[in-house]
Parts: C-alpha cells; structure tokens; sequence
C-alpha cells in the first residue's frame, strides 16, 4: 500500500502484498484506481497546548494532479489505552476502503484518525471542534459541511463520539457508535442525556443522517450499558440501526463494524434508510437504504428460536403493519419485528405400556406431568427423552424447546430382590427439595440410602420413627436416587435438590 507521511514509512512487505492483492483483483475488475493513502502529520492543539499526532487514510486518486474533488471526511476514535495508529493496524480500515470505493461499495471518503488521549468526552469535543476539524479543512479538499461530516469510535472513543455527535448534531451527519454507551449509566449520567433529548431529539432526528450503533454480543463488557443507550436513544424518537457481530469487546468485532457501515456513508440527500429493530430476533443487516419518495427492497425475514415472524409494523407494540412491496418511504425510520410463540408436540411412547395422550406445549415453558402408564408386572420408572433410557426428563426442571418423544422406563418386578415388594404407601415431600425432605409412612426397621446420579452413596441413615424430617443441605443440585428399604419391602424413587 502506498503511504505518505510526514515522519512516516509503512512495511515494504505488506506494499507488496497489497500490490500483488491489487494486480490480481484487477484481472477481474478492470479499470481499479490506485489504492488509497496513509499519511500520518503533527498538529498543534490549542486545547491541550501541544503537538499531537493523527493517521489520515485518503482515498484512491486523491494525490493525482489532476484531481480536483472534494471529499467527505469521517472522524474516527480508538478505544481507551490506544491511539491513532489502531485502526489502521488493528482495524485494517485502509484495506477495508482500498476495496470497497473502487468498486462503489462506499463513497470515496477522507478518514481522519486522531490520539484521543483518553481525553473526556467534553474535552475530546473541544480538541475534534476547535483543533482537529479547522487543520483537516483548511489543508485537505474536503466538503465542509455537516452532510459531509461524521463521527465514530469504538468503547472509549465511542463514548468520546457520542459526546461530540449528539451535543454537536448540526455538525455531523453521520455518527457510529461501537461497544460503547454512555459511561456511567448512573441517574445524574443519563439526566444529562435525558434533558438534552427533551430540548434536540425532534431536530436530531430531522438532521442526522445515518446513525450506526453496535455492540459485540452479550460478552461484550459495553453490552450492558450499551443497550441501556440505545434504549434511550430510541425512546425519543431516534432512527438508530442496532448491529452485533459474535465476540466481545475485541477487534475482530470492530474490524466487522467498519465494513458494516461504511457503506451507508455520504450517500447523496435522497437517500434514506430504514432500521430494522429485530425484537428478540437474530441481529443481522439492520439497514436498508433507498432512494427517498420510493419503495425500499424487502429485507430477508429475520429467524428467533422457538418464534415464527409475523411481519413488520410500525411501532414496537406491533399494532401498524409495515409493507415493502406498498409502503413508501419518505425519511428515516424504523420499524419493528413481530413474533409469534411456537408450540411444540409432546409424544409419549409408553413402550408397551397403557396410553399417554399427546400433548401440545408453548416454547421455552414447563411440561405438565401426565398420569403415569401402567404395564402388568412391571414398575413405572420415569418419562426419558432418549430412546436409549440414558437421559430422564425432569417435569420440575426441563423446558420444552423443540418437538419432543419421551420413552417410559419400566422395572420388572420380578428383578427386585427375592422376598421383597414394593411400599407404595411411603411418602417423600417436598420434591423437588432444597434444604429438608419429609419422610412419613414408615415400617420400623427402615433404612435410607441416597445416591448422586453417578451411583456415589451420599447419605446414609436408619429410620426408626414412622416420620422423619432429613437435612439434605450438603448436597448439590441435581437428581438423586433415594431409596428406602426393610426387611420386606424395597421403594426407589427420584429426588430433585434445587438451589434455594
């Protein structure tokens, strides 16, 4: 890749690569202009009294002599504890815009990369508006406005960013925000963006003209806080366009950010978008964009395990439906996904035994009991949802999720041991259990055993009264096998211990 810089040089071996990369791509796109370059200059800032330094990705064609346009200009932040080199190294934003403007993915741009120092966001506003702003205009051919302006950064530089674009909208167009919110999240923090919103949201939403705004998924330690904003955000009315890409608060991440949107940047006035809000859904491509006054093209529907999609409207609570193939689209906004709940089939194959209804069950929600089968000789032992026997379906616990076939498990009378049967009349309560279980109904002479479900004998005890109260604290969670016996009698049942 070329680079210019003041007191600047680039690896010669990744010049190469990104040669070589050019010549083959050019094989099948004829006519590619040059790559783009990086300079990196000094500047005095006035804010901080002192020389500082920022990367500048200009865009292919632009040292040309016989250039003679003039470019957007995107302003875009490192996280905390980085500085203007990271999205170049890190970021790889100039690969990603060598590739993308030759072939019209984005809009020919200048991206301007300061040191935000872990400035605070007010002082980061005043360096980007009296500093860094004024050097680009006055020495770079850039169109000076707020339609050709924007500002972006990731965790830190986010926070920066929103700082500088929402207090500042008249001065930005264009605002993406990565794993980050508004810091602090504490009543007095979000007040402060409250009353500004109270007073500007209706004219922000009217001069803003794409706002990006992602997150990694829920590991990403600006998650939480993040969509706190965004719900903020879009309380007052806002078009913003929610993207997440798999990771955490990482680059990889961030590297997916930039090639996300930066092709809805500096697009000409006509242009207008629409924000998909998923409600639940899986979060993909949440923009789309066309020409104002026309039709926009239908999104794919979007997918939420255990839901079926039922359509776009107008408002969260689904109540104005939304139509592409009708629906023209005169400004910015943002519509909503409607779900409805699946319900799943519940067979019972009672192998051999008498018969158990089907049932019908609501995603995600507990399954009712069933009377239990009865089979001649044999002892009921439990509802299993392998037919190999191996897993037990706990009605107290397991939720049904899918269409599901549970197998009964029976023991052959005739395999317990000689001159013992079965004593029905024992009663186990509560179960499942969390700290004591009551015994009553006892024969004298009976003994407990209580088993992990790896066979291990965890407790063990003689029951010489009729009702006994047993503290069962010491064990975990999960099911155990308990099992209670005299001399003329054995009775086995199944016990859940679940956290109090």
């Amino acid at each position: 890749m070329k680079t210019k810089q003041y007191t600047k040089m680039k690896s010669a071996s990744l010049t190469k690569i990104m040669l070589l990369s050019l010549m083959v791509a050019s094989t099948y796109f004829t006519g590619l202009a040059q790559e783009g370059t990086v300079e990196t200059l000094t500047y005095f800032s006035t804010t901080q009294n002192t020389t500082c330094n920022m990367n500048i990705y200009l865009p292919p064609g632009y040292n040309e002599v016989t250039d003679t346009n003039h470019y957007p200009v995107f302003y875009l932040m490192h996280g905390g504890g980085e500085d203007y080199t990271f999205w170049i190294e890190y970021g790889l934003a100039d690969t990603t815009l060598n590739y993308y403007i030759p072939r019209g993915i984005a809009v020919p741009m200048i991206l301007v990369m300061p040191d935000g120092k872990n400035m605070s966001p007010s002082v980061f506003t005043q360096e980007l508006l009296n500093d860094v702003i004024p050097y680009i205009e006055e020495n770079y051919r850039v169109i000076a406005d707020k339609d050709h302006r924007g500002v972006g950064g990731l965790s830190w530089g986010g926070y920066q960013s929103l700082d500088a674009g929402l207090f500042h909208y008249d001065q930005f167009g264009y605002l993406a925000i990565l794993s980050s919110g508004w810091f602090g999240g504490d009543a007095d923090n979000f007040d402060t963006l409250r009353t500004f919103l109270d007073e500007n949201s209706v004219e922000m939403e009217n001069s803003i003209r794409y706002f990006y705004f992602a997150e990694g998924t829920s590991g990403d330690l600006a998650y939480e806080n993040g969509i706190a904003t965004l719900a903020v955000l879009r309380e007052y009315g806002l078009t913003v366009h929610y993207w997440e890409y798999p990771g955490g608060h990482q680059w990889t991440v961030w590297k997916k950010d930039f090639q996300s949107f930066t092709p809805y940047l500096f697009r000409d006035s006509t242009t207008v978008y629409v924000s998909l809000v998923f409600q639940g859904g899986v979060i993909k491509n949440s923009t789309v964009m066309t020409q104002k006054d026309s039709l926009a093209p239908p999104p794919d529907d979007p997918t939420r395990t255990g839901y079926t999609f039922t359509g776009w409207y107008k408002e969260p609570e689904c109540i104005n439906s939304f139509n592409f193939l009708t629906d023209t689209i005169r400004k910015n906004i943002t519509i909503y996904a409607s779900w409805e709940i699946n319900y799943y089939h519940v067979t019972f194959n009672s192998n051999g035994g008498s018969e158990v209804p089907d049932t019908l069950v609501k995603y995600n929600t507990k399954l009712n009991p069933p009377e239990d089968p009865v089979k001649e000789g044999y002892v009921f032992d439990g509802w299993y949802s392998t037919e190999d026997l191996t897993t037990e379906w706990i009605f107290d616990l397991n939720k049904v999720k899918h269409d599901t076939t549970l197998f009964a498990k029976w023991t052959d009378v005739s395999a317990l041991s000689p001159g013992k049967k079965t004593s029905p009349d024992i009663v186990l309560y509560p179960n499942p259990a969390s700290s004591v279980i009551h015994i009553s109904h006892l024969q004298p002479g009976s003994h407990i055993h209580i088993y992990n479900p790896e066979g291990r004998l965890m407790i063990q005890k003689d029951l010489s009264d009729p009702s006994v109260t047993l503290n069962i604290e010491a064990l975990s969670e999960g099911v155990y096998i308990v099992e209670i016996r005299n001399e003329s009698f054995i009775n086995c049942r199944k016990l859940l211990i679940i956290n109090p």
